[in-house]
């Protein structure tokens, strides 16, 4: 699917009744506005998914800022950390601060949702969420209506929970570890 980020925030403004952008660089209220909103709606529709197209697999080096107290490593977030799936496995203590993962672990594995700039990248159903999520975002500074708001976040949670579902579905296993110890205890 080839899409634009000034396509997505076109379906956005469509949505609430106001006339589309030819540019997300653009002088225009819209286009100022959607510049504003697309980043922070785009990230918190990845960090709502578990998406195949944003989970990302890396070995953190260690860094030599050592945690003061509490615990013996401090691993760096990559640049397009957005949230842990799994760190080394799910029985591995840590703990999140800042940019980094703090643990008693020698060697840190991370799985983990990326920042995904590229619209390419994003299937149908996952568009049709982000552009919801940016109407939503929208709907009170541009269009000023707290009605359109309510009626884009009810239609947002509807398409992010779809999306979730059928990624789900295509992604080749489970979208979240079993980190309850259910598995292990049966055997």
């Amino acid at each position: 699917m080839s899409t634009s980020e000034t396509s997505i925030c076109n379906l956005a403004l469509l949505s609430l009744g106001q006339d589309p952008i030819t540019d997300l660089a653009g002088e225009e209220k819209a286009a100022r506005y959607c510049r504003r909103y697309y980043p922070v709606a785009r990230d918190a529709c990845l960090q709502a998914g578990n998406f195949g197209f944003s989970r990302k697999r890396k070995s953190l080096a260690q860094s030599v800022n050592i945690p003061v107290f509490g615990w013996a490593f401090a691993y760096e977030l990559p640049n397009d950390f957005l949230k842990v799936l799994v760190f080394n496995d799910t029985q591995t203590l840590y703990e999140r601060e800042g940019n980094f993962i703090l643990t008693d672990e020698v060697f840190a594995h991370l799985r983990y949702i990326a920042r995904v700039e590229d619209t390419n990248t994003f299937d149908a159903l996952f568009v049709d969420a982000l552009a919801s999520r940016v109407a939503m975002e929208l709907a009170v500074p541009l269009a000023r209506s707290s009605e359109l708001y309510a009626i884009a976040e009810k239609r947002y949670r509807v398409k992010i929970a779809e999306s979730r579902t059928v990624d789900s579905q295509t992604s080749g296993g489970p979208s979240f570890p079993d980190d309850t110890g259910w598995l292990e205890a049966r055997g």
